[in-house]
């Protein structure tokens, strides 16, 4: 920011065009209230008191203003008396203005000598989410975050390798979190790809944060889904006990089977039963045709 001082030798002064004022201080003779008509005995000095912003975060929804207490709030703070000592405090800016004037009323108590003004040009600001590019226009921060190249997958515990990639496209800053069924689980503050390994039952979600032109404004701008399923249990070949049998006419055969995925469908053409489920099946041979 370019700062420089001027003087006015009256009681006010007006910040040059396109500067925002960053300082200010007044000179003046002062005899402790020692106005002979109207006396005024305290506080016992004049003084000054003056609330500030941070110039970036002007125009967001909560702007940062510094009163009463703040470390440049001027020396009636200082110099320890109340704030209901003051008899004017002025009205603060409109939201996303600045004040960029001030006309001072000693009433008597102060001849003032020379008023001084610190001005700047203040940096360019675009908002929440947004910085300003090489061009000098505003643009949103963005960025893009994969898990093994897709913005969602579905995979068999344990998962691995699982690579967890992202690039900050636009933006100052940028971190990945991640978060399992809702909770928060670690925050990642490296470069992408990140490689992560033996993940078990649960959906996980990656989310990549940017950071914009103002302190600590950080955003979500995209995220990608890991859903780690148990997987399925092996299937065994199937085996039919007995694999044969020998019957006479008119006796039963009983049969069981196993493995596979459990389900079983049976089929003895010309017995007494043809077809079955399950995995016992009996039937029998009442004549000789089967």
């Amino acid at each position: 920011m370019r700062k420089r001082w001027r003087q006015r030798p009256e009681p006010f002064f007006e910040v040059p065009s396109g500067q925002v004022a960053v300082g200010w201080v007044w000179e003046g003779n002062t005899d402790g209230g020692g106005n002979p008509v109207s006396p005024d005995l305290s506080p016992d000095l004049p003084c000054a008191y003056q609330e500030y912003t941070k110039i970036i975060t002007i125009g967001t929804p909560n702007p940062e203003t510094f009163r009463w207490g703040s470390a440049s709030d001027g020396t009636c703070d200082d110099r320890g008396y109340a704030q209901s000592w003051l008899k004017v405090v002025s009205d603060e800016a409109p939201p996303g203005e600045v004040i960029v004037g001030i006309k001072l009323s000693l009433g008597g108590d102060a001849d003032v000598d020379s008023v001084y003004v610190q001005g700047a040009t203040p940096t360019p600001y675009c908002g929440s989410g947004r910085i300003i590019v090489g061009d000098g226009s505003c643009a949103y921060v963005a960025g893009t975050i994969t898990a093994n190249g897709q913005p969602s997958i579905t995979c068999d515990a344990p998962c691995s390798p699982l690579v967890i990639d992202w690039d900050m496209t636009i933006g100052r800053d940028a971190y990945v979190e991640r978060v399992d069924g809702g909770v928060l689980r670690f925050s990642e503050n490296i470069s992408g790809p990140q490689t992560e390994s033996s993940l078990s039952s649960e959906q996980y979600t990656y989310q990549l944060w940017v950071l914009s032109d103002i302190p600590d404004d950080y955003n979500l701008v995209d995220s990608a889904t890991v859903t780690v399923e148990e997987p399925p249990p092996p299937i065994t070949p199937v085996a039919c006990n007995p694999s044969s049998q020998t019957v006479q006419q008119g006796n039963q055969v009983n049969f069981s089977a196993s493995g596979g995925n459990g389900s079983f469908n049976w089929s003895a053409p010309g017995s007494d039963i043809s077809t079955g489920s399950g995995a016992t099946f009996s039937t029998g041979y009442s004549n000789t045709n089967g």
